[in-house]
């Protein structure tokens, strides 16, 4: 009797044991195509022994446990390879996207070929310096130019804006990660305190951390609860447990400046390594260079063609008249500053002595201050005394601090440029055709056009970083190219890298219908030699009922 009984347990616990484990099956069948999750097995156990007759016999089997198939090292070398993808990928594409608005194919309204137009218009004017129609065909040429660099100036800050509203999104989904896998972190504690395997939790929580790799780069390390923690940058907490420390973005003004995450008080920028953010921010700044580097293209133009434009004569006999506009200087203090100073008025002073170089007024007390070439790092002015409203002059320019709320305060420093937005200010000045200044002496009127000789020879002078200023833009597109072909080169070897390892993980952690199938049939004929142990051992029992 107890022989057979132990046989009908025995049954019994195959029986039950191999219903869990088919639903285990199920489940992952049922997962199959659920991106992150990770394939579960049944771990069966024999169920421990009894003694009967001398002898020890085995009393069946139970599933001990259902298990993650999962390589939490792949994992991390997973997320470690979206955030380096992630930010060569995002960093690529606003590179891309610039790299396009700079390579005007457009042989009319390009940037490259509107600085020929108007030199070569220049040219041409020389040629019949009394012709109005050269002199419409000039102004005309000079728009085409102006509404070039309006437009460049226009596209960039349309997707330096684009750039400033993603990364609003993504850090407001960092917080959101965050938080979610802070409140799955108190879920798995609490369902591991009973000894249970929150596998499908910790599939959630996987997927919450490989998007948030996607955005920043992170480390974790998990405690005895089963509780992750969350690193980001370089080891500054995210998520403690349940806790959670929001990051948040201080943006700079839209042309100048750079991005910074903090945590807290704690500036990550520099600490991020990989990451959409971090790829966003850089390729930002890359922009920022380049519109620096037309603005300085723009305020250059300005400038030597006023100077030489100035020196002519119009067939009205005017002097002294600008070509173009836009050319101004701009000051501002720095968000840091902790006195209560501002600047007031700016101006040029003198246009030949303009380097067009950015300055720094720097002050050492509230009443002392210097001034720096920022450029060169060149001291200009050394110990000036400070009055509030005077006008500090230096290069070709004024600018006037003063006290608002109260003097500077030690360590203030205002900043000042005369190449600022003037892509986007360029304009025409001269709009009657007569004023345009062909001649150098007003006594040759109307034939004379040296003065028109001297401005068409600008385009072959080396004015600007000892180049001209075609190959100064060149220059510009040139260097983006380059930043832009490595980003992409970057992106490609590590999505090669990335695809290796999802597919190694697939092959570990993944759901193979074929080998669920295969599963499946191994459990159906354990079922039925269980069901079929069970049938004997009641015909045994039935058998010894009968007996008389």
């Amino acid at each position: 009797m107890a022989d057979i009984t132990t046989a009908l347990s025995i049954a019994k616990s195959a029986l039950l044991s191999t219903q869990k484990a088919v639903s285990v099956v199920s489940h992952n069948i049922a997962n199959a195509n659920n991106e992150g999750y990770t394939r579960q097995r049944a771990v069966f156990e024999p169920m421990e022994a009894t003694e009967y007759g001398g002898l020890l016999y085995g009393r069946g089997v139970k599933i001990a446990d259902v298990e993650r198939i999962y390589d939490r090292y792949l994992d991390v070398a997973l997320r470690d390879a979206k955030s380096g993808y992630e930010y060569f990928n995002s960093k690529s594409s606003v590179l891309q996207n610039i790299e396009g608005i700079l390579n005007d194919l457009d042989e009319t309204t390009g940037l490259s070929a509107a600085l020929d137009g108007l030199f070569n218009s220049f040219q041409d004017l020389s040629s019949d310096p009394s012709s109005s129609s050269e002199r419409v065909s000039l102004l005309s040429s000079a728009a085409v130019l102006v509404d070039a660099f309006n437009n460049v100036d226009s596209r960039i800050r349309h997707n330096l804006s684009s750039i400033e509203e993603e990364l609003d999104g993504l850090v407001d989904r960092v917080n959101q990660l965050a938080q979610s896998i802070a409140d799955i972190n108190n879920e798995i504690s609490f369902i591991e305190a009973k000894n249970l395997n929150p596998n499908d939790l910790l599939d959630e929580r996987d997927k919450f951390l490989s998007e948030l790799a996607e955005i920043v780069d992170i480390s974790t390390y998990q405690d005895e609860r089963g509780e992750v923690s969350v690193l980001i940058g370089s080891g500054v907490k995210l998520v403690a447990g349940t806790d959670v420390t929001e990051i948040s973005l201080v943006a700079p003004d839209l042309t100048s400046g750079t991005y910074k995450i903090l945590s807290g008080d704690v500036d990550l920028t520099d600490r991020l390594t990989g990451g959409k953010i971090k790829g966003l921010v850089e390729g930002r700044d890359q922009i920022v260079e380049t519109l620096d580097d037309l603005n300085l293209l723009a305020a250059s133009l300005i400038k030597e063609v006023n100077i030489q434009h100035r020196a002519g004569y119009g067939l009205d006999s005017s002097t002294g008249n600008d070509f173009f506009s836009g050319l101004q200087v701009t000051g501002s203090a720095d968000d840091a500053n902790t006195g209560g100073a501002q600047v007031s008025t700016t101006a040029i002073t003198d246009l030949s002595a303009l380097t067009l170089n950015d300055y720094e007024v720097r002050f050492s007390s509230s009443t002392t201050y210097t001034v720096v070439n920022v450029d060169t790092g060149q001291v200009v002015i050394a110990g000036g005394t400070y009055t509030s409203g005077s006008a500090i002059t230096f290069d070709g320019m004024s600018v006037t601090i003063s006290d608002v709320t109260s003097s500077p305060a030690t360590g203030d420093v205002f900043s000042v440029s005369a190449t600022k937005d003037t892509a986007r200010n360029i304009d025409v000045a001269v709009t009657d055709t007569d004023k345009v200044a062909a001649a150098t002496d007003s006594a040759a009127l109307p034939g004379d056009n040296r003065n028109a000789l001297a401005l068409a020879a600008l385009k072959d002078s080396k004015i600007i970083n000892n180049g001209t200023f075609n190959d100064f833009y060149n220059g510009i597109l040139t260097e983006v190219g380059v930043a832009s072909n490595t980003a992409s080169l970057n992106t490609e070897s590590q999505q090669t890298y990335l695809q290796q390892l999802e597919v190694n993980r697939e092959s570990t952690s993944g759901v193979s219908l074929e080998e669920e199938a295969v599963e499946l049939i191994k459990l159906q004929r354990s079922f039925e030699a269980a069901a079929r142990v069970l049938t004997v051992a009641d015909e045994m029992f039935r058998t010894l009922l009968d007996i008389k």
